[in-house]
């Protein structure tokens, strides 16, 4: 006989959807947004930088997660290591761009 409580317990944690998982983004998106819909308006500079700020600490906290989520499974760790290597390259190819 299994326990019921273990397998409704996985399907949850392996259920991604958006408001589970990347929530983070929505406020990331409606700032630029509001940067691209009134690009002369002070109050969308100081809103967008309310929200994007919001946004800002929420994906750290969803980073901070991911590496409790990380350090205990080492299939996660190899997942982890290439989108850190990812990141890596586009922000290398970003500074090279700026300089």
């Amino acid at each position: 006989m299994t326990d019921r409580r273990t397998t409704t317990s996985t399907d949850r944690q392996g259920n991604g959807s958006l408001s589970g998982h990347s929530w983070p983004i929505v406020p990331l998106l409606v700032a630029s947004l509001l940067l691209r819909g009134f690009p002369d308006a002070t109050w969308a500079y100081v809103c967008a930088a309310a929200i994007g700020g919001l946004g800002a600490l929420a994906a750290l906290y969803g980073i901070s997660e991911c590496v409790k989520a990380a350090r205990g499974n080492q299939a996660l760790r190899v997942s982890a290591a290439w989108v850190v290597l990812v990141l890596l390259l586009g922000m290398t190819n970003w500074i090279r761009m700026l300089f």
